[in-house]
């Protein structure tokens, strides 16, 4: 077989480029390009004839946009190499004559054949809009005919449609995210079978349940009946709408709708969840005061805390976030039909629902760095920089707010203490960078070992995102607070308020447990 002479690399680019306009076809069956060394080292290419009994399918895509470097004879493959510039004169592909069995079409995705012959995917043909929504409608009237067919409990039940449903249940979705209007027609609502079974399980009454599918809202009551027609009498009690589930991407709360929203009095679920102190064993006497706390979900997540831990008391605030707002409530898993808590307090009437003479403690969004570097001193407290000022700034406000409080009664005839000094913005002013000792929440006192527990009460005012307000800081002030906090170490600043309130509330009860065990262990005669 006689072979094409040597060519240097820059005439074969001309030839190459010469074949390919001309003889591209033929150049791809009939050719084979091959780097091959001669004597004196040097590499040059090489074209050799290849049988025309090849097939186009052989030529495999894989190595069209590759430059090769080496050949070795009886070797499949070769080394190769991405070089843009050299890529562009073996676009016509490469075929090694020692490579005779290749893999075909079907075994190779990567096989290629000429390029005309490359097969393109049909595009789906486009339907017009008005061929979509009638099949969207003939679909949405046969699963609505199927569903009333084959399911015998709906068959049972008084469903109403949602746009034939009365302005006022309408509002309760389109309205129900404003706090305003919750308040006025005194309702809230919440999303998901399990939060709306819920409240359903604390003996709530639904004012009206919006769903999108019927399987929905089956899973409301599954213990109770034992039936489908049981099922269907319990739940003909509750007003039921049929939305669709437009509907409840334009109102809910949440990107995803679960599709089924429960909707109940709010005055019902506060007298139906537990008073707003809580007494029972499992309980301690710590009362938590949540300050600015704005955002639902850390909300949430401290309510959720506290009555897991059993706190006696949970007070919020005026600027905290509503209770009942569905993020809230979601976040909170319902905890709020678990136990009651006093809302929107102004700091003004906070003394005529807290315990006289409390131990109070602070905490904030975040602690600073100062415990870290308490633990390396071996110090237990840190006091403020400007004692003196401080103490200055505590009598002048203790003078004011003797002025500034007065017994006012109620229309119930009860009296309340109110302290007017919290409103005077001029004089909350002084408060803004006061400074409180501080202690890490391993080493603070929330209860004293000395006295009994009885009549030991103890306050932990938690901050909002922004930090403690300055009546906050006024009332801690006067009431010989202490900062207690969490040491953080590898830089970070800050933690989340949920976080570190579960930090601080399982820290006190701890502390609560160990002195009961060792009093009743004293009372009995046991040395500890």
């Amino acid at each position: 077989m006689n072979c094409i002479p040597f060519l240097p690399l820059k005439s074969y680019t001309l030839m190459s480029q010469h074949l390919k306009s001309f003889y591209k076809v033929s150049f791809r069956l009939s050719t084979s390009l091959s780097l091959v060394h001669n004597q004196h080292g040097n590499s040059k290419l090489q074209l050799l004839p290849v049988p025309t009994t090849i097939q186009k399918t052989q030529i495999r895509s894989k190595y069209l946009r590759r430059t090769p470097i080496d050949v070795i004879e009886n070797t499949k493959g070769g080394q190769y190499m991405e070089n843009w510039a050299e890529e562009q004169l073996l676009q016509t592909g490469q075929l090694y004559n020692d490579e005779t069995e290749l893999p075909t079409e079907k075994d190779d995705r990567d096989t290629l054949a000429d390029e005309e012959e490359v097969t393109k995917p049909k595009k789906k043909k486009k339907r017009d809009k008005k061929t979509k929504k009638a099949l969207k409608e003939e679909e949405k009237s046969q699963n609505w005919e199927e569903m009333k067919k084959k399911d015998l409990v709906f068959k049972e039940l008084n469903v109403q449609l949602y746009h034939k449903a009365l302005p006022k249940v309408r509002t309760y979705l389109e309205e129900g995210k404003s706090a305003y209007v919750r308040e006025e027609l005194d309702f809230f609502y919440v999303e998901g079978w399990r939060l709306v079974g819920e409240a359903l399980n604390k003996g709530l009454k639904p004012l009206a349940i919006f769903f999108s599918r019927s399987r929905l809202f089956y899973n409301l009551i599954p213990s109770v009946a034992k039936t489908d027609k049981e099922l269907a009498s319990m739940l003909n009690l509750y007003p039921l709408y049929k939305t669709p589930y437009t509907v409840f991407k334009l109102w809910s709360s949440l990107k995803t709708p679960p599709g089924i929203i429960g909707v109940f009095q709010l005055s019902e679920a506060e007298r139906v969840s537990t008073p707003t102190k809580l007494k029972s064993e499992l309980s301690f006497p710590l009362t938590v005061i949540l300050d600015e706390v704005r955002d639902p979900s850390n909300l949430g997540g401290i309510y959720r805390t506290l009555v897991a831990a059993g706190v006696e008391q949970i007070i919020l605030m005026k600027g905290c976030c509503d209770i009942w707002d569905p993020k809230v409530f979601r976040a909170t898993a319902g905890t709020q039909l678990n136990m009651n808590c006093l809302t929107k307090v102004p700091w003004k009437l906070l003394e005529s629902h807290i315990p006289p003479t409390p131990n109070v403690f602070l905490a904030d969004s975040y602690c600073t760095r100062d415990f870290i570097e308490a633990q390396d001193e071996e110090l237990v407290n840190i006091e403020p920089a400007n004692e003196e000022e401080t103490l200055a700034l505590k009598k002048e406000g203790l003078a004011v707010s003797e002025k500034s409080t007065v017994i006012e009664t109620t229309e119930d005839g009860n009296e309340l203490e109110v302290n007017y000094s919290h409103d005077d913005e001029y004089h909350l002013q002084m408060f803004k960078n006061i400074e409180f000792p501080k202690v890490s929440y391993e080493d603070a006192d929330f209860f004293t070992e000395s006295l009994k527990l009885d009549g030991q009460n103890t306050i932990l005012i938690i901050g909002g995102e922004k930090g403690l307000s300055n009546n906050a800081k006024k009332f801690a002030l006067e009431s010989n607070a202490v900062q207690v906090g969490v040491p953080l170490l590898n830089d970070v600043e800050s933690l989340n308020s949920s976080v570190a309130t579960g930090i601080l509330v399982y820290a006190a009860q701890k502390q609560y447990k160990d002195i009961k065990r060792k009093q009743k262990a004293q009372d009995i005669g046991i040395n500890t």
